[in-house]
């Protein structure tokens, strides 16, 4: 039996910002993974081995919300998601009576997906719009190492250093998508 344990996350301000002198309230909810680890440890002869799958990262959120003054309103649309996934394995040995070395790597997918639509409507004479949408999609594989030393100093006192160099970039890909859109009464007149 496996499965993974989300929090759900609330941000509220009041005022978020103040739009012709009066308050626009923003309310927004979404759901965070708590890091989830599947190990698997072995022993062959001295050396020690493990395999991980490891997701310490996942992070959705969506929300709509709109503002609203005498002359003005606003919609915005939001909904983004960050995910990160590990897979590796390590090894370890004892290299001298209560201390051991070791070594993991690390294959690492970390993706993002934003999606945001932004509207205006002026209440002016004539009236008018504006759209603005944008699209973010990221995908990346990285390639980590993590060296480590452990000391037993004491049966009821270890102490361990951690070394992780900088991530090595595999492949990656990027979808970034832009568009803005103005109308108005003037413009409608000027395209008959």
């Amino acid at each position: 039996m496996s499965g993974n344990l989300y929090v759900r996350f609330e941000f509220e301000a009041d005022p978020l910002i103040v739009i012709e002198g009066e308050d626009q309230p923003f309310k927004a909810s979404g759901f965070m993974s708590v890091p989830s680890p599947l190990v698997s440890t072995y022993q062959i002869g001295g050396w020690y081995l493990g395999t991980a799958v490891l997701i310490p990262d996942a992070f959705i959120f969506k929300n709509r919300v709109a503002f609203e003054s005498p002359s003005l309103r606003v919609t915005l649309l939001q909904e983004n998601q960050l995910q990160s996934l590990w897979f590796g394995g390590g090894i370890a040995r004892e290299i001298a009576p209560g201390l051991s070395a070791g070594v993991s790597v690390f294959a690492t997918h970390e993706s993002e997906s934003q999606l945001s639509f932004l509207r205006f409507e002026v209440a002016s004479d004539p009236p008018a719009v504006t759209e603005i949408t944008s699209n973010l999609d990221l995908s990346v594989w990285n390639l980590v190492a993590i060296a480590g030393l452990y000391w037993q100093a004491h049966p009821k006192l270890g102490l361990g250093l951690r070394s992780r160099v900088p991530p090595i970039k595999l492949t990656g890909s990027a979808d970034i998508y832009e568009a803005a859109l103005s109308a108005s009464a003037e413009m409608d007149a000027a395209v008959e």
